[in-house]
């Protein structure tokens, strides 16, 4: 499926902010991982790419670990791979970004 990049800043604490270049789905793992609150900024970067959820699952567990509790954070997030919940956020991560890219369309026309 097709899924839209974003940049956005990650809060760490005080002192420290990351700027990230990730998908919409990778926000729901974030916000687990670090709180809701701790993304800002969220903008889309005007490209896409093609993602298969199954290989998505894999590359977000090596991308992101494991918690204090060795649960993978995507697990955390998602659920187990078979229980098809990130398939279902990418998707709607997908539809989002590209009705807000349709809306910003007709307002700058």
């Amino acid at each position: 499926m097709r899924v839209p990049y974003l940049s956005c800043l990650l809060k760490k604490d005080t002192y420290t902010t990351i700027p990230l270049q990730i998908t919409p789905h990778e926000l729901a793992l974030l916000s687990v991982m670090n709180g809701d609150d701790s993304i800002t900024d969220v903008e889309p970067m005007g490209f896409d790419r093609d993602l298969e959820p199954s290989d998505e699952y894999e590359r977000l567990g090596n991308a992101y670990g494991s918690g204090e509790n060795g649960v993978p954070w995507v697990e955390a997030a998602f659920g187990k791979a078979h229980e098809g919940r990130l398939e279902a956020t990418m998707e709607n991560g997908a539809k989002h970004y590209a009705e807000s890219k349709k809306t910003k369309g007709k307002a700058a026309a």
